[in-house]
């Protein structure tokens, strides 16, 4: 048996936002509110619960048991669940004796439950059926406790932008008609759309901003934690996958055959799961992408595209979005203005992964190639020393 609650919505005339969020939409700090708490928010939960028996017995009858399950217990149960009585000719006395036949023939009832509502529950009996007529009765309070719309397994959720919350409309005064130069008007439904619109735009940019900063991290500190061992360190230590370890007996130790001055010797796939650890600063810093020394290592270009993303579309978009438009009856511009309309943040190359300005000249981003030093951080760092 299973009961489905579909999308039992929260009582909106009650529902508040939580006080730190609450303060940033009265001070007028939206982006720092979408920062905080995304774009868009649970409205609503739809909730499953379940219950379902499985009986096992053994039968010396000399017929298919099914046809025994049917006389002697099934009859029982049909009236429960709204199944048509078998054909007259079955003996209808075996409902009767159906509890003495499930013991005698040692028949076991397992019952199993989810998004049940257990709270008073005075006496586990209910829970536990022994034969037919008290797993009448556990399905009975079972029921009971499955209808409620609160209890249940979330099977899915509704979830909607800050615009349809009602605390969000009051103290954002996305509710509110503005007028702008001339008496132009910014619809209720205009500063709805672009809100929403813009909100997503922000959360995407933080997360290729957040993805870029991840690994940017993540490299530094691996090549931090190379550069402090000795030569013979780099030379002698192994380090394993952290997602692919191998078992010790197939680890075969043995030195790689390349100088750490020389460059344009590659990543091998015999590395795929154990590196020497003087292999994986080389390849790291660089110096087997190609037969030509770097200039800079992996580090310092990934630090410096970072960096040039962050000030030169991260920021400048962010701090747009957050201005008042001085036009619109001094409302913000996330408001007032698609991101697709303002030259700071209309650039779609940047807000796709591994987007970045390869100089400070270029007026657009490009895209990354992909990296070996990408993997190689996700394989083997941080590293431990075999």
């Amino acid at each position: 048996m299973s009961i489905d609650k579909y999308f039992h919505t929260v009582d909106e005339t009650n529902l508040e936002l939580n006080e730190r969020a609450d303060n940033l939409l009265i001070l007028g700090d939206i982006l720092g509110f979408i920062m905080a708490c995304g774009p868009r928010y649970v409205r609503s939960m739809r909730r499953r619960s379940e219950v379902s028996g499985f009986f096992t017995w053994y039968s010396d009858e000399e017929t298919d048991a099914e046809s025994v399950f049917s006389q002697k217990v099934g009859i029982g149960l049909f009236p429960l669940f709204g199944i048509p009585l078998p054909p007259t000719e079955v003996d209808l006395r075996h409902s009767e004796a159906s509890t003495t036949w499930a013991y005698n023939d040692n028949m076991t009832i397992k019952m199993n439950a989810v998004g049940i509502d257990l709270t008073n529950v005075v006496s586990s009996s209910s829970l536990v059926a022994t034969d037919v007529e008290s797993y009448k009765k556990a399905i009975d309070f079972f029921f009971l406790k499955m209808i409620s719309p609160n209890v249940g397994v979330i099977f899915s959720i509704e979830v909607v932008p800050w615009v349809h919350h009602p605390t969000f409309q009051t103290h954002s005064q996305v509710d509110s008609i503005d007028f702008g130069a001339g008496d132009v008007k910014v619809s209720v439904l205009q500063k709805k759309f672009n809100y929403m619109a813009n909100a997503e735009h922000i959360s995407n940019m933080d997360h290729v901003m957040r993805q870029s900063s991840r690994f940017l991290y993540n490299l530094h500190t691996c090549v931090g934690f190379l550069s402090s061992l000795t030569a013979e360190q780099m030379c002698k230590n192994w380090i394993e996958s952290n997602i692919k370890p191998l078992p010790y007996g197939d680890k075969v130790f043995t030195n790689h055959n390349y100088n750490i001055t020389t460059p344009g010797t590659g990543y091998e796939n015999t590395e795929a799961r154990f590196i020497q650890a003087g292999r994986l600063k080389y390849l790291l810093d660089g110096y087997g992408d190609s037969t030509t020394a770097p200039t800079t290592t992996v580090l310092e270009t990934i630090y410096q595209q970072h960096h040039r993303y962050v000030t030169r579309f991260f920021m400048p978009c962010f701090k747009k979005l957050s201005d008042l438009d001085p036009n619109k009856s001094r409302t913000f511009y996330i408001f007032t203005e698609h991101w697709s309309s303002l030259p700071e943040c209309n650039d779609v190359t940047c807000m796709m992964p591994n987007a970045y300005y390869a100089n400070d000249v270029d007026a657009n981003c490009i895209l990354r190639p992909s990296l070996i030093q990408a993997y190689l951080v996700n394989e083997f760092c941080q590293p431990r020393l075999e």
